[in-house]
């Protein structure tokens, strides 16, 4: 595990969170990411939320322009610019 999966059981250990069935070994997997953001979104304070989107969302780009390269992937790449603009939009804009 590299030091994003160990941060993201450590910040599931804090909230009292269990680590879902099957992600035991990839707790930083963009679906619990992403669960993980929702979760932070409906109690905990703006600073929160900034700091962990700087800790484990900043590669989103990278990961588009990846995608880019990818046959077929025009609709998720769309996706995650939508998901990235938003992040940027509603959180980095505050």
């Amino acid at each position: 595990m590299g030091d994003s999966a160990i941060h993201m059981k450590h910040l599931f250990k804090q909230y009292n969170i269990s680590v879902p069935h099957g992600y035991e070994n990839t707790p930083d997997h963009l679906t619990l990411l992403l669960e993980f953001l929702a979760f932070l979104h409906e109690g905990d304070n703006t600073l929160t939320i900034l700091q962990f989107i700087s800790d484990h969302l900043d590669w989103l780009q990278t990961f588009i322009d990846e995608l880019k390269e990818v046959a077929n992937s025009s609709f998720y790449v769309y996706v995650t610019i939508v998901f990235d603009e938003f992040l940027k939009a509603y959180y980095l804009d505050m």
